[in-house]
């Protein structure tokens, strides 16, 4: 399937930048992966990622619902262990999570998602329910995401994410919205690569 192209991210798009990648935060993202991909494809938990993703309603909310569940499990898994997976980890790992999850679906009939253009939508819903998520709880602090994702941004970037933070209701953090989603995209542009997708 054509997902989101990893070598072609908006900010490389704009500035023509390779996104410079810190080694240990890329070991913490692929083992978050990993342990997401388990979840995933596990002989206990599959079947019920499969029943969720048979649910019925539209892709655009279905899928990023199914991945806000999961990482949850995920996340609690790690804070279990005295841990808690960054922000960077957390974005990074979302569009792994999304794009498995279109697979997925895709393979058993649930839904077909073949281009771009549909999964643009579905990653920044999932970003979306991140954040409020993050915000309410109080685990995302809002001038640490201000603060790693305003940098990735151009001009009218912020402008989109502020309307878009309006829009959905979020605290106006100058586009947190968009440059998760940017974020995510360009973080997993260096994760993807040799990355084995677990089950297949």
């Amino acid at each position: 399937m054509k997902t989101v192209n990893p070598n072609s991210t908006m900010e490389e798009q704009q500035t023509g930048q390779e996104p410079t990648v810190d080694p240990q935060t890329e070991q913490e993202v692929q083992s978050y992966v990993m342990g997401l991909s388990k979840i995933l494809h596990g002989q206990k938990t599959q079947p019920q990622v499969i029943s969720m993703l048979k649910s019925g309603g539209e892709p655009e909310k279905l899928i990023p619902q199914v991945a806000l569940m999961i990482n949850d499990q995920m996340e609690q898994a790690v804070k279990g262990k005295g841990k808690k997976p960054s922000l960077e980890v957390l974005v990074a790992a979302s569009q792994f999570l999304v794009g498995d999850l279109i697979e997925m679906g895709n393979a058993v009939g649930t839904f077909q998602i073949e281009s771009e253009e549909q999964v643009a939508p579905i990653l920044k819903n999932t970003m979306q329910m991140y954040i409020e998520k993050g915000l309410k709880d109080g685990s995302l602090d809002p001038i640490e995401l201000q603060k790693k994702v305003e940098p990735l941004m151009t001009e009218e970037h912020k402008s989109l994410g502020i309307e878009a933070t309006k829009r959905s209701g979020l605290p106006e953090a100058p586009g947190q919205l968009t440059a998760m989603e940017a974020y995510a995209r360009q973080r997993m542009q260096k994760q993807q690569q040799g990355m084995p997708r677990g089950g297949r």
